[in-house]
């Protein structure tokens, strides 16, 4: 009667899984393992573009690694088998393609707590960038030297969780939106070094490390707190 139990309990574990898709394929997640090959392809690599994320194949029947947890900068949960990091910095490997990110193909990535896609140099147009709001868990995003503009800003600021937040060298520029990064309030960190904002930019009532061009590194607390950033 005890074993009958379990496995009805068993079956009904699976089912719940399936009905919320989380699938498993050979040790990760089906739809975490499409979510990257989707930004895979979302790149449009023509040239030498076996050398970019060569391991991220996975295709059935084809041979290669379906489990996206043992691909290369990937790191998942050893509790949930969730993917939790993603360390996309420095792609390119000397190629002169112009590149877009599509960084909402992460969506599905359900507990994702840190994304760094520096030194890409991804063209200023961001596909899907509306939708990072859905990236609920994102705590850390590095998007240091690429090709964007203070379009998206707005993206990146509704991302509400972020503790950390580096966004060197982006060509941002003009006054700093500073009622923008008011929604950060779980914000520690942020690095807005090498942009080309203007004037002076007060940072009342916000509590965390900002490094700029100019200053270096400087505490803001709930008095007023001013840097120049440029």
């Amino acid at each position: 009667m005890r074993g009958h139990s379990i496995l009805i309990a068993s079956w009904a574990l699976a089912v719940s899984i399936i009905l919320n898709g989380r699938q498993l394929c050979s040790g990760c997640f089906l739809e975490e393992k499409h979510a990257l090959l989707d930004f895979k392809a979302s790149l449009n690599v023509t040239t030498n573009a076996h050398l970019i994320l060569s391991s991220w194949t996975g295709k059935e029947g084809d041979g290669a690694n379906d489990d996206c947890c043992t691909w290369e900068r990937v790191k998942c949960s050893n509790i949930t088998g969730r993917i939790v990091e993603l360390h996309l910095s420095d792609l390119r490997k000397n190629m002169s393609e112009n590149w877009h990110a599509n960084i909402s193909t992460f969506i599905p990535l359900k507990d994702l707590r840190a994304l760094d896609l520096s030194g890409n140099y991804f063209n200023s147009e961001v596909t899907g960038c509306r939708n990072w709001a859905k990236l609920q868990n994102l705590e850390s995003l590095y998007l240091d030297d690429n090709n964007f503009n203070n379009s998206i800003i707005p993206c990146i600021t509704a991302i509400t969780e972020l503790k950390r937040l580096s966004l060197s060298d982006l060509g941002l520029e003009g006054s700093f939106p500073i009622e923008e990064f008011k929604r950060l309030e779980k914000l520690e960190f942020l690095d807005l070094s090498s942009n080309r904002f203007s004037g002076s930019t007060s940072f009342t009532g916000l509590a965390f490390i900002v490094r700029s061009s100019v200053g270096g590194w400087s505490l803001s607390t709930s008095s007023t707190f001013s840097a120049v950033l440029q």
